[in-house]
């Protein structure tokens, strides 16, 4: 017997649908990563947000703020 052995994260990933795991990578992305983004960077991450219908007013809002 072959056990193979996933993290919970691995676990989350695979039940969700793809509009959730996009969801779960955005929300990381702002959460973990947005201050080291270039000002450039996050103009372009808010604008293909916005093309994607996902909401970008906090982003707005702060993305001055996280230089």
């Amino acid at each position: 017997t072959i056990l193979i052995h996933k993290t919970e994260e691995q676990i989350m990933f695979e039940n969700m649908n793809t509009n959730e795991r996009l969801e779960e990578v955005i929300h990381w992305v702002v959460e973990d990563c947005w201050k080291e983004l270039s000002q450039q960077s996050k103009a372009r991450v808010i604008r293909q947000l916005g093309f994607m219908g996902y909401p970008t007013d906090d982003l707005k809002e702060n993305k001055d703020e996280c230089i």
